[in-house]
């Protein structure tokens, strides 16, 4: 048998308690800073805090309008979202929340199919937001964030141009006399 000393076991056990450490801090990152907190640090983050829902709020409002959603519903993707990033997120500088190509897209997916607003419509966002958070729980679990870093730039600005086009089809829809020379290109 082999003769292992006291100092041998401690010390797996630690290694063990280390690695199992590690882990949890990768699935619970604000274990790491929430030590650190103290009530300096608390008064900062409330003013941050205090003036990122100063524009956070009323932007929530117009992007659940924009995306054919009760008001609420964006009050609250301003203030859960935030929260979940802060305790979940691996960035010390996250910006999360609604976001205006979001709900343009949500906007043009379900108005074909539902009536903005109606309990269907409502019920179809919810599913959609809900694969929407499956697929980046996946991409989390699996560590596959990295994929990110092969979407050119040039996709990302084809998104963004895309969005502002179809901003520029909603509105000169509304507004025929104005916006007939959009109309027929």
């Amino acid at each position: 048998m082999k003769n292992t000393s006291t100092t041998d076991i401690s010390y797996q056990k630690s290694s063990h308690n280390s690695k199992r450490l590690e882990q949890l801090l990768e699935v619970f990152p604000f274990l790491l800073w929430f030590p650190k907190v103290t009530p300096k640090n608390i008064k900062i983050d409330a003013l941050a805090g205090l003036t990122s829902a100063i524009f956070a709020l009323p932007q929530g409002l117009a992007f659940a309008l924009i995306a054919g959603l009760p008001p609420e519903f964006g009050l609250y993707a301003a203030m859960i979202a935030p929260v979940v990033t802060a305790l979940f997120g691996s960035s010390w500088q996250a910006v999360s929340g609604p976001t205006v190509a979001t709900s343009i897209v949500i906007m043009s997916i379900l108005s074909d199919i539902a009536v903005p607003q109606s309990p269907q419509f409502v019920s179809f966002a919810l599913i959609l937001t809900l694969l929407a958070g499956c697929i980046q729980l996946a991409l989390g679990v699996f560590r596959l964030g990295h994929l990110v870093d092969f979407i050119s730039h040039t996709v990302i600005l084809g998104f963004s141009s895309g969005a502002a086009m179809l901003i520029m089809g909603v509105f000169c829809s509304s507004r025929k006399p104005r916006c007939k020379f959009i109309r027929n290109l």
